[in-house]
């Protein structure tokens, strides 16, 4: 089962986060080494990541934490699944019949409905068969991975397009650029692997939880408009600290409001390190120059939207 704070690595692979423990190698697997495995139906049926099969739907469902985990195991099981014969396509593969009955196959296949971020387009080419796919939506990991790799090529001039930022205040962008650019570990990033990916309960806002360079929690905070997802939020940790951010947030309030300037200070430094592009934190810390009458000291107020919240979450991409 998914483990917020479990660092193991995984036992097989050596490198990615272990995420589970799996009864068939009885030994803590990431996702990918997961999906190795669980491909060919074989797992422990008490197992909550075994594929189970669907009455009605030739694809079996599989529980995925993360959009990349399900499209991948979904991709794995239709290498299998389109060479093995089927009795309701009169005992040929998938691939022999859309071979000599294409028109027939796709009838067959577009009479099931299919999970979201299902790799539609994939088990077209598998089986040669002529359909394009409908239009999806933006992909919230498809987002993120975009933004990470500008941090990973130090494009942070190219980071404020993937936000929700559409401020027309002058030289926004190599502000946000600048923001960013001072994080210290950003720097060094070199890889990045999703852990875990959820909704809100509307839907319009989402988590998605990274793990940077094999090492370090990040998570993304992403809002979606008009059917496209837009980064929100960075938050340097794992996804417990988004939900504790309102109460740190009063809590500096407090502090301003009693002129306690030097309380105020340290929680704001050290909000920061784990929000580290918060703009009611930037707003706070203006406040404070102001009360201890530090008006010239440099500073940005981020005129990014003000603090949201997500008062629940679900899994994005569970669809057994």
């Amino acid at each position: 089962m998914f483990n917020i704070n479990l660092k193991d690595r995984c036992k097989k692979c050596k490198v990615e986060r272990a995420l589970r423990l799996c009864p068939r190698a009885n030994q803590g697997l990431c996702w990918r080494c997961c999906n190795a495995l669980r491909v060919d139906l074989k797992c422990p049926a008490d197992c909550p990541y075994a594929g189970k099969l669907i009455a009605n739907n030739p694809m079996p469902a599989f529980k995925a934490d993360n959009i990349a985990e399900m499209q991948q195991v979904i991709k794995r099981h239709i290498d299998l699944w389109v060479h093995k014969s089927r009795e309701d396509l009169d005992h040929q593969s998938p691939a022999e019949y859309a071979e000599a009955h294409p028109d027939d196959m796709l009838k067959w296949l577009t009479g099931f409905q299919y999970p979201d971020y299902f790799p539609l387009d994939y088990l077209m080419r598998k089986l040669e068969l002529d359909l394009e796919p409908a239009e999806s939506g933006s992909n919230p990991e498809d987002v993120a991975a975009e933004y990470i790799s500008h941090i990973i090529a130090l494009e942070y001039d190219e980071l404020l397009l993937h936000t929700m930022n559409a401020s027309s205040l002058p030289e926004l962008q190599h502000r946000y650029a600048d923001l960013l650019s001072t994080v210290p570990f950003l720097k060094k990033v070199k890889s990045y692997s999703f852990i875990h990916t959820a909704r809100s309960e509307d839907g319009a806002q989402c988590v998605v939880f990274m793990e940077l360079n094999h090492k370090q929690e990040w998570c993304l905070i992403l809002r979606q408009e008009d059917g496209k997802w837009y980064v929100r939020q960075n938050i340097n940790g794992n996804p417990s600290l988004y939900f504790k951010q309102n109460a740190l947030y009063e809590k500096i309030a407090g502090h301003l409001a009693n002129s306690e300037d030097q309380k105020a200070y340290f929680e704001i430094a050290e909000a920061l390190r784990s929000y580290v592009d918060s703009a009611d934190l930037y707003y706070y810390r203006a406040l404070y120059w102001l009360l201890v009458k530090q008006q010239d000291t440099p500073r940005w107020i981020s005129s990014m939207p003000s603090l949201w919240t997500i008062t629940s979450l679900r899994p994005i991409c569970t669809w057994d």
